[in-house]
């Protein structure tokens, strides 16, 4: 996820150096960081908050703790929560079965 916090730009340069299925791939794969980030704007506010924190600032659940006013373990709760919820939206049948090894690879990360 933190990898995604992102969005990578296709080069519009000279693309003679990307083969077809790579273009596609990567258009894909912007598709499901779209897709994942839209999921992750709809987690409740202090799951949404706790989860960035954790996945995206790469802080520890004690820095969140502090910075959100609350104990470890409602971080640990907040945040598992989060991913509890993202990986129940973002299973999807048409989306598993559409692009299902860029499915199995963003899973997998959360």
């Amino acid at each position: 996820l933190r990898k995604l916090k992102r969005i990578h730009q296709l080069p519009f340069g000279d693309q003679s150096d990307y083969s077809v299925n790579e273009l596609e791939e990567k258009i894909e794969t912007e598709d499901l960081n779209i897709l994942l980030w839209r999921e992750i704007s709809r987690l409740p506010q202090r799951s949404r908050m706790a989860f960035e924190y954790s996945r995206i600032d790469g802080l520890t659940y004690a820095q969140i703790a502090r910075k959100m006013g609350i104990s470890d373990k409602a971080v640990e709760a907040l945040v598992s929560r989060g991913l509890r919820i993202l990986r129940a939206n973002l299973r999807l049948p048409r989306l598993s079965q559409a692009k299902p090894r860029l499915f199995c690879i963003l899973i997998s990360n959360l």
